[in-house]
């Protein structure tokens, strides 16, 4: 009988121990980043490593911090915005509320919490991205569940075997970093397809909700008198050719007619000579920029600098006759680059051979021409 207590005493030892250990694992790791309040350079907020279901708890935890701007989207954003560059350029701070394949009615709801957590918000940027408005129709379910109460988010923050397994990951990750630090780089796939099969009635479906939804969006951002720009995010010239040479380039234009109903935008959705840069330098695939023409994406959203070489503002009055200069472009693009185009057209590459196809390539230096932003890259 004794022996039996002693054993127990030692499995009720041992239990708590590994509790403790558990606990002060995830709690100095902190693999969410929910301890936000601690850090000292740029007191940013992004949503993107932090779970689905605590989103909302973690929107609580910044209420402390001011926030001056917001940018919202999916991944296209989020590949393109860097927010800590971007705190660096314009000297505020801002929320990045993007997460792969957010849908509008999503975005809605996100935005209506946050504002009421953070009423101080002066500016948003919210991006457009043809695929999410195109195929995702929707509610999703990244924002599950409103804040939880004290134990839950203890639970969850820190006592989670799923928590303990990215706080082991990122443990491992902080060790290779000096390894990693030497060969900063990105990965570039320019074999992923974005071609659909879908009926055309589903798209068109598909644009009239999620529209619906951005009206809703501005509405609400409008109420909060928070200034708004709205924007298409870029897409490679291949992604315009591929749509256009399965037909299929209409829906495109379509989304951007029922848009500007609601509301005027930056297009960078065109062929121009950002668009059709080498992959090696800016681009991760068809839809995904990556952050090194972000100086001449800020001075456009930000300064309001217009560069017709890279964003045109569409409105009611100009959306047709732009269409059909932008049809023109691709369709000259085309047949100035007739190989390359269907090199990439006729791909059929299946899903591990897209993934094999993934390089890391370096970062580029950043162009002279960055209105000073190289110091941000330091």
């Amino acid at each position: 009988m004794k022996n039996k207590k002693f054993w127990n005493v030692i499995f009720i030892l041992c239990f708590f121990l590994i509790s403790i250990i558990i606990v002060c694992l995830n709690y100095f790791i902190d693999p969410y980043e929910y301890k936000i309040e601690n850090r000292k350079k740029y007191r940013n907020i992004s949503i993107y490593s932090i779970r689905n279901d605590m989103i909302y708890t973690y929107i609580n935890k910044t209420k402390n911090i001011k926030i001056d701007s917001l940018v919202v989207g999916s991944s296209p954003v989020m590949s393109l915005f860097d927010v800590d560059l971007f705190s660096c350029y314009t000297g505020k701070t801002i929320a990045s509320l993007a997460y792969p394949n957010m849908t509008p009615f999503e975005t809605y709801e996100l935005l209506k919490y946050f504002i009421s957590v953070h009423p101080e918000v002066n500016n948003a940027y919210i991006s457009i991205d043809v695929t999410t408005y195109l195929t995702n129709c929707g509610e999703g379910t990244v924002l599950s569940s409103k804040p939880t109460n004290f134990f839950q988010d203890f639970i969850n923050s820190y006592y989670s075997i799923d928590t303990l397994k990215f706080s082991l990951k990122k443990l491992w990750n902080s060790l290779q970093r000096q390894e990693r630090i030497k060969n900063v780089g990105y990965p570039i796939n320019m074999k992923k397809k974005y071609t659909y099969s879908a009926l055309n009635c589903e798209y068109e479906k598909c644009i009239d909700i999620n529209t619906r939804q951005l009206r809703k969006i501005k509405t609400l951002l409008d109420a909060n008198n928070i200034k708004v720009t709205y924007f298409f995010t870029p897409l490679h010239s291949l992604y315009l050719s591929d749509m256009y040479k399965n037909d299929k380039l209409e829906l495109i234009e379509n989304l951007k007619r029922s848009i500007v109903k609601v509301t005027s935008f930056y297009d960078f959705a065109f062929i121009n000579r950002h668009t059709v840069e080498p992959f090696e330098y800016f681009w991760a695939d068809v839809t995904h920029a990556l952050p090194f023409i972000n100086s001449k994406v800020y001075d456009i959203l930000v300064n309001e600098q217009m560069n017709t070489d890279l964003a045109i503002i569409v409105d009611l009055e100009n959306v047709e006759e732009l269409l059909l200069k932008q049809r023109s472009l691709i369709q000259n693009y085309i047949m100035n680059n007739i190989e390359y185009v269907d090199e990439y057209v006729n791909l059929t590459l299946n899903e591990a051979e897209v993934v094999a196809s993934t390089e890391i390539r370096k970062a580029p230096k950043v162009p002279e021409d960055c209105n000073g932003i190289s110091k941000c890259f330091k």
